[in-house]
């Protein structure tokens, strides 16, 4: 048959001149319909593409069961046009296909699409299939060195008997990983086995698994804080595979500094135009080897207030897919209250960019200047009470982007969900406070219609990024928050909104809500690796003292990497959707980032 084939390229070659266009024909007598209809030549066709075309079209008749198919010789029609007869033989048939030395757990675990040949027209491509199928199953269970071997029993008519064995070799499970370093480099490892090994799915003991094999480079990329230096191999000795790593770190900790510039629309001179505000940020990845993460975080938004967070997680614990996680908060808003908040997880790691953690948070607030006056004249509570919240939640994350620090393409999505229980605690100043003109009024009564309360808050942040040339990415973001439960909301309970990170036209964390929708819209022009450019807009629907309030923002910016870190800096302008917006209102802020 292959000396066939040849003489039948080699003729037409000299029938057709290269690069001619011409049509071609099949007789349609006694072909397969099923074949024919996708399987029609294509029109204009030149003499090279006939040479690729006529074999493909003779190997799908013998995985149809025409094993005796065959092409003849092209008769031309006219100067443009061919017929190629086709002599299609009978079909055969698999009338037995013996699977003796194939387990019935692995027959059960492939499925009868690969197996239940038995009665069908002969395809050697579904032998194929199933010969693949059953060397991933068994290189995914423990032996790499399985092989099948086909072979034909007898040829009855245009019945064929035939048998497939399959031949596992050595079971193989999985040494301690060896992490190198390349070259001849010392010093201690960039990560501990406690944290790789369990985050790769390479635990020592377990069967040899090449999916987790092939999956190694991916996983590595994935981390932030870690680089392959070469190519990862696998030693095999006895029935054991010692998967060898060459590794190093990467410069992923930051250090982040903004600055805002704010114009100061209540100064009466000598007072300064600006105000100032300020956000110093701290990350350190892997600093002990074991993918830990400490990060602190402090923002001076006006004049006495202020915020601090301290964050710690450490993954992997004990070698399981769980991690642990701490969170400390303290917000002062000038000298009128403080919230303390702290709050505890456990996180369960399905791989180095998704996770879904369980937590308990403790949130706690002291009013430190209660106006008085206020309860005095109306007999009710103020806006800002005493309050503890304890509260019950999950939260999930998944990213899923092409580069971590600067993305052109991929989402990244964050859920978060709590409820627990508010308690209003009564403050000291109210208590004690006595009516001139009703001195038997006892004003701790006030908190007798504020008992506990259930209290749920909800969050998303999802962004998308959108490449729509080699050098521009769309990013469209959707941000949205409600908390709800007590009909009664304190002001410090609410969302905070506006500044750099949330509304950027807006003053820092000067919008306080119940709920809030933003959606933005940026166009990147990527520069270089951690580079870009942008414009941006934004819509924000949000309440405020009750009533419902909808704000646009737009603006520009830019972010340029040198030799010392990333500078920053960013224009915005905005405003309420009744009001025009006002030059003199814009907001600029500088950023420096510097990762080592």
């Amino acid at each position: 048959m292959p000396s066939l084939l040849i003489f039948l390229l080699c003729l037409c070659s000299t029938v057709v001149v290269y690069g001619q266009q011409f049509s071609l024909a099949f007789p349609l007598d006694s072909l397969p319909k099923r074949w024919l209809k996708k399987q029609a030549p294509p029109e204009g066709l030149t003499a090279a593409a006939l040479q690729q075309y006529w074999p493909k079209q003779l190997a799908r008749l013998h995985q149809l069961g025409y094993l005796e198919a065959q092409l003849g010789l092209p008769r031309q029609l006219d100067s443009q046009a061919y017929v190629l007869p086709v002599i299609l033989g009978p079909v055969y048939h698999l009338e037995q296909l013996a699977l003796d030395s194939i387990s019935p757990y692995q027959l059960a675990a492939l499925g009868p699409k690969y197996w239940d040949l038995e009665g069908r027209a002969f395809s050697m491509a579904q032998i194929d299939e199933l010969e693949l199928a059953l060397l991933k199953y068994a290189e995914r269970h423990g032996y790499p060195f399985a092989q099948t071997h086909w072979q034909l029993n007898k040829i009855a008519g245009q019945d064929i008997s035939a048998q497939l064995l399959l031949d596992q070799g050595p079971l193989i499970r999985l040494d301690s990983l060896d992490i190198r370093r390349k070259g001849k480099k010392k010093g201690p490892p960039p990560i501990r086995k406690g944290f790789l090994s369990p985050y790769l799915g390479l635990k020592q003991g377990q069967l040899y698994d090449e999916r987790k094999i092939q999956a190694i480079r991916k996983r590595i990329a994935e981390l932030p804080f870690l680089a392959l230096t070469a190519d990862p191999y696998i030693l095999f000795e006895g029935n054991l595979a010692r998967p060898i790593l060459f590794l190093q770190k990467k410069n992923a900790s930051r250090f982040d500094v903004i600055f805002g510039l704010l114009p100061n629309e209540n100064a009466i001179p000598p007072a300064p135009k600006f105000k100032f505000t300020g956000q110093v940020d701290i990350e350190l990845l892997n600093p002990f080897g074991r993918g830990q993460r400490i990060s602190g975080k402090w923002q001076q938004f006006e004049t006495g207030r202020s915020e601090l967070n301290l964050a710690y997680s450490a993954p992997y614990i004990f070698r399981t897919p769980l991690g642990l996680a701490g969170d400390f908060s303290i917000y002062r808003r000038d000298s009128t209250y403080i919230d303390i908040i702290g709050e505890l997880g456990i996180s369960y790691l399905f791989d180095g960019n998704q996770e879904l953690t369980a937590f308990w948070k403790n949130s706690s607030t002291s009013v430190q200047q209660m106006d008085t006056l206020a309860v005095l004249q109306n007999r009710k509570l103020p806006n800002l009470v005493d309050s503890r919240q304890n509260m019950l939640g999950l939260a999930y994350q998944l990213r899923r982007v092409d580069y971590r620090w600067n993305p052109r393409r991929g989402f990244i999505l964050g859920l978060e969900g709590s409820l627990g229980q508010k308690t209003v605690r009564p403050n000291s100043a109210i208590l004690n406070l006595r009516d001139p003109a009703d001195l038997d009024f006892d004003f701790g009564q006030l908190y007798d219609s504020v008992s506990a309360v259930a209290q749920y808050q909800l969050s998303t942040d999802l962004q998308y990024f959108l490449p729509l040339a080699s050098r521009l990415t769309i990013m469209g973001r959707h941000r949205m928050g409600y908390l709800l439960g007590a009909a009664e909301k304190y002001d410090n309970e609410l969302f905070r909104l506006g500044g750099q990170q949330l509304l950027r036209a807006f003053d820092e964390q000067s919008i306080l809500s119940e709920y809030y929708h933003l959606v933005s819209l940026e166009v990147r022009y990527i520069l270089g690796q951690n580079s870009y450019s942008y414009l941006f807009g934004e819509l924000a629907q949000f309440e405020q003292s009750n009533n419902q309030r909808k704000t646009y923002a737009f603006g520009a910016g830019l972010a340029l990497e040198t030799p010392v870190g990333v500078f920053a800096i960013s224009y915005a302008l905005g405003n309420y959707w009744e009001n025009a917006i006002l030059f003199r209102n814009a907001k600029i802020h500088f950023g420096y980032l510097n990762r080592f």
